[in-house]
């Protein structure tokens, strides 16, 4: 019995070394699978305060007028009282019209065959002394020819035409397009006709100003817009009643002139501000003379141009975000992989959000920046700097918690 006990007794370091090694396998297993904290980004940027200023425009001394550009909207407005559109407001009926019978970019659309309805329309408009063009029972003519017609020469009586060609009775257009100004966003605008000779036809600055750009919008009526001439059937060779057409960068736009609406302009106008393209369509209404609404147009819009500036806000490689991970003494950042630097309308601050998550090894993308400047997103994918590196060995086994 005594000699059992002995044997059992020399035996027990040997069991002891053994269950340690046993433990410090399972330990070396644990510590080398067991997860890894999370490494949270520790800090940010704090983003650059922008001077925000206020605007200084050439604004007409006389009647009203608005600016904006197709990317913003409408930026700025002298007031908001509705006046006489006169010809302006063709530009809705020309969209009304592409918007129900579409035209390919470079086609002509569907062929209208001119009545006697049409020429009576004709003799009317030339009757009250209104802009026409000449047109014949039988004629045949393109949807693309009638928008010239209806855009360069400003022809009332094709106004009328197109819209009854395309709903078969006025109080239908009216009904199509009034609803149509309020989807543009034109709620101060309202047509008793199709041309805007009569002084009932009214709207804003800025309603003509959102006009203008879903114009510029429309591939089409973009490219009539920028026509000196065109041919059409019967009248021939017409003109661009826009004399500043190419001239101080304006590339398209709008005419309007009756004695209760004044002289009115759409003025659309195309910059290039230190390699950015950048539009400007202005509306100005109720001028002494449409002499007066179009020399105004130049200078307003470059106003525009000088008060729109680009603004660097991240630069490429530029540290957003710094990581410290427990098992290195080297620093980590996520960095922006892009360039952000948009043109900014001077008075319009930017929002900046940074959104970093935590990172892993191996991990490459760590979130991303969100700049929103005069309502356009910008968005940046944020990447760490280098790759973070796998614990040694030791700092695992050193770090259980």
């Amino acid at each position: 019995m005594i000699a059992q006990w002995k044997s059992h007794s020399q035996h027990r370091p040997l069991h002891i070394i053994l269950l340690f090694i046993f433990l410090a396998t399972i330990y070396s297993i644990y510590a080398l699978l067991r997860p890894l904290p999370p490494i949270s980004p520790q800090d940010s940027i704090t983003p650059p305060k922008m001077k925000v200023l206020p605007p200084a425009l050439m604004w007409p001394n006389w009647g009203s007028a608005a600016i904006g550009t197709p990317d913003w909207g409408v930026l700025a407005t002298t007031d908001n009282i509705p006046r006489p559109t006169a010809s302006t407001i063709k530009l809705l009926t020309a969209l009304a019209v592409v918007q129900t019978k579409p035209i390919p970019p470079d086609g002509q659309g569907e062929k209208l065959t001119l009545n006697a309805r049409d020429v009576d329309l004709y003799n009317a408009e030339l009757a009250r002394d209104g802009s026409v063009v000449p047109v014949k029972e039988g004629e045949a003519i393109t949807e693309r020819q009638a928008l010239e017609a209806l855009l360069l020469p400003s022809a009332n009586n094709i106004a009328s035409t197109l819209a009854l060609w395309i709903y078969g009775s006025m109080p239908a257009y009216f009904n199509a397009v009034n609803q149509l100004a309020i989807s543009l966003n034109m709620h101060s605008t309202h047509l008793v006709d199709a041309s805007g000779f009569s002084s009932l036809t009214t709207s804003t600055p800025h309603d003509l100003v959102e006009l203008g750009i879903a114009a510029l919008n429309n591939p089409v009526i973009a490219s009539i817009m920028s026509e000196k001439s065109a041919m059409i059937p019967v009248a021939g060779t017409i003109y661009n009643i826009n004399g500043l057409l190419g001239v101080d960068n304006i590339i398209g736009g709008k005419t309007g002139n009756t004695p209760e609406a004044g002289g009115c302009f759409i003025g659309i106008s195309h910059f290039q501000e230190e390699g950015h393209a950048f539009t400007v369509v202005s509306a100005i209404m109720g001028a002494p003379s449409l002499a007066l609404a179009l020399s105004m147009t130049p200078p307003l819009n470059s106003s525009v141009e000088q008060n729109t500036v680009t603004t660097p806000i991240v630069a490429k490689g530029e540290a957003i975000a710094a990581y410290s991970v427990p098992w290195s003494t080297t620093s980590f950042h996520a960095i922006a992989t892009k360039e952000i630097a948009p043109l900014r309308w001077t008075n319009q601050p930017a929002d900046i959000a940074i959104h970093a998550i935590p990172a892993s090894i191996g991990q490459q993308s760590v979130g991303e920046l969100t700049v929103i400047l005069n309502g356009v997103q910008y968005t940046d994918t944020l990447e760490l700097d280098r790759a973070i590196p796998p614990p040694p060995l030791t700092w695992r086994l050193l770090h259980v918690f």
